[in-house]
């Protein structure tokens, strides 16, 4: 038998999705339906996903074993959107008796082009030896993430204004509003104003880590033969930088009836989508223009956006594990010390020119746990665990830059919050096992976590009063960062798993699984002095459902294997927007999944899956779920093939 073993992979998939959402923007959310602005958008992706790797292994004996571990994986995603918006005289509009309004629309069509390429890379050199029962393993590591946006063009196209413009969004939940305006109007190429300049954006950013890591484990034998005490360090070295450059080019003059193709006119089944924007078109007329910086230097570079970090943490833990009759138990302490340097552009100086501005932190943290089993029986036992732990902000986040998206189709510009302190929690677990026989199990817990300084996102739509010519006119998702004190989330867990054996025949291939998990949470999103209504108000954790559950059959025999599976997540703060009645909510998704697959012989195996069979939209409203601004459907995906194991 050789020491050595070698295990290499691929995999490359491609993937080409289409889909419609609308969104829209309202100009007192809660008090009237008015729209500000309503935006009809039509995406199509193309993602090309890739990943190869191996690891090589020598072993000489059971005591000895030392390996390198390789991967390379990602994906090149690019996408063509074309977005129909509708701009509302809100002054002038006129309630109808039935909760419509009439109004005059001003319609303009804007698209984008981009691509973008996520590439990771992870290399891993370790080792585990051991000397009776003395056990030592290490390893040393290098990861590096790299973000490259080839392009970004984006065009925007000016329209009709229609009088007499009727819509009316009170049934339905507002998801399919009744929009009557002119569509021959607005199909129209000839209608539009013509194109005069055409912006693009590029981006690469590096991100990459040097870790280290050391472990030893040696008997104590103070309650028992098998008690160990285990210590250990590690390093981790990181680097990010982020380089953003936007560019415009003017053009000669490109009419509509030149850079389009015929108007989408089933978008939703029922509404106009416009003239499709004709992509070669555009970024030909960039590329033959005269393109000039639309960043903060000549050469493109956008400071506002910029920022180079370094986030170095060195730790050490101590932990001993031991056994008294059935109880087992580990408990350690590890100590996490954090020097780090984020570095971004800033304009807020005397002379409003952008200067690096280095932001230093440093600080140390504890993190005690402790761990018990109880083994009330051979297929039965009891959990608990106090762990604390610590979330610190990204990169993205704690930067003293402002980025932008430099997308018309859907604008969007990000300023992070150098005061950031990172997210600390201790974490209380207390859970009951019962193993059933053929992997089946049923567990009860209950959690309580407990958060200090909590990140939270807030979002703000605002008119844009920047001086991006694309985003001139546009209402713009600003986006920032900010802490939460007194954060918490408590609740309980339960799960079940069967395969039911105790049938007779084929009717014992039949089981059951399911697990639901209900959260109490709470957050004070705004005190009085930051919320618009001068009053403090609190809410859910963001990113916390009170209730998920999921519920699936199966079916196991004969080499066929069907299973039929629902999800459902309840509502939760996506982001704040200002005060609870303008926060962001993500509506309640119940999904529905099929999959199976058969197997021919013992390495052939065919497969058929239907996902998201119920067409549940990814939702999001504000105020009440009759006032959405966002969903979209991505209807069914079917998947069928076959698998062949060598």
């Amino acid at each position: 038998m050789t020491p050595f073993s070698l295990v290499l992979t691929a995999s490359r998939r491609d993937d080409r999705r289409g889909f419609d959402d609308i969104e829209e923007d309202y100009d007192n959310a809660g008090t009237d339906r008015q729209y500000d602005d309503i935006q009809l958008r039509r995406y199509n992706y193309h993602r090309r996903r890739f990943g190869y790797g191996g690891e090589l292994e020598f072993m000489p004996n059971d005591d000895h074993q030392y390996y390198f571990r390789a991967n390379v994986a990602g994906y090149t995603e690019s996408v063509a959107k074309n977005r129909l918006t509708y701009t509302f005289d809100v002054p002038d509009a006129v309630e109808t008796t039935n909760g419509g309004y009439i109004t005059s629309a001003t319609a303009g069509i804007a698209s984008t082009e981009e691509q973008e390429t996520h590439r990771n890379q992870v290399y891993v050199l370790g080792g585990r030896d051991q000397w009776g029962d003395i056990i030592l393993d290490y390893r040393a590591s290098y990861s590096r993430a790299t973000y490259q946006q080839d392009y970004n063009y984006g065009a925007k196209y000016k329209g009709p204004t229609i009088a007499d413009f009727y819509y009316n969004n009170t049934a339905n939940d507002g998801n399919y509003p009744v929009l009557n305006g002119n569509d021959a109007l607005v199909n129209n190429p000839a209608n539009y104003k013509p194109l005069t300049s055409v912006s693009n954006s590029t981006e690469s950013d590096v991100d990459q880590e040097w870790a280290y890591a050391v472990n030893l484990s040696v008997p104590a034998r103070l309650f028992s033969q098998d008690d160990r005490i285990k210590i250990g360090a590690e390093v981790r070295l990181r680097t990010k930088t982020s380089t953003p450059y936007a560019f415009d080019s003017a053009i000669t003059s490109l009419p509509f009836a030149n850079a389009s193709t015929a108007a989408i006119t089933n978008f939703y089944g029922q509404y106009t989508n416009g003239p499709e924007v004709c992509l070669a078109c555009v970024h030909n007329a960039y590329a033959a223009g005269v393109i000039t910086s639309n960043g903060t230097l000549p050469d493109g570079e956008d400071q506002s956006g910029a920022f180079s970090d370094k986030e170095n943490i060195y730790a050490g833990y101590a932990e001993y594990i031991g056994e008294i009759g059935k109880l087992t138990y580990v408990a350690g302490v590890r100590v996490e010390a954090t020097d780090a340097h984020y570095g971004a552009y800033s304009n807020d100086n005397p002379t409003t020119n952008y200067e690096f501005v280095d932001h230093p932190e440093s600080y140390t943290n504890v993190f005690p746990s402790v761990q018990l089993r109880y083994q009330l029986r051979p297929d039965m036992l009891v959990r608990a665990v106090y762990s604390t732990g610590i979330g610190r902000p990204g990169f993205l986040q704690n930067t003293a830059s402002t980025s932008s998206n430099f997308d018309p189709t859907q604008p969007a510009i990000t300023t992070g919050n150098p005061n950031l302190k990172p997210t600390t929690g201790e974490d209380f677990d207390l859970s009951y096992e019962w193993y059933l026989p053929k992997g089946g199990i049923v567990q009860v817990a209950l959690f309580d976590k407990e958060f200090s300084n909590y990140i939270v996102t807030q979002n703000q739509y605002l008119p844009y009063s920047g001086s991006y010519q694309p985003f001139e006119g546009e209402t713009v998702l600003y986006t920032t960062f900010a802490n939460r004190s007194d954060a918490y989330a408590r609740g309980v867990q339960l799960a079940f798993h069967d395969q039911f054996t105790f049938l007779p025949g084929a009717w014992n291939g039949f089981g059951l699984e399911a697990n639901a998990t209900f959260v109490d949470s709470h957050i004070k999103e705004y005190d009085a002095l930051t919320s618009s209504t001068g009053q403090a108000e609190y809410g859910l954790l963001p990113g916390t459902s009170h209730t998920t559950w999921n519920l699936s059959g199966f079916y196991e025999k004969y080499g066929l294997q069907l299973r039929i599976a629902a999800e459902f997540v309840s509502k939760e703060l996506f982001s704040l927007g200002g005060s609870k009645a303008t926060d962001t909510i993500q509506d309640d998704r119940l999904t529905l999944d099929w999959t199976s697959s058969y197997h021919v012989t013992r390495n052939i195996a065919l497969y058929f899956n239907v996902k998201n069979i119920t067409n549940t939209p990814l939702r999001f409203y504000v105020y009440d779920p009759s006032y959405p601004i966002q969903r979209e459907y991505y209807e069914q995906t079917y998947e069928g093939g076959v698998r062949v194991k060598f």
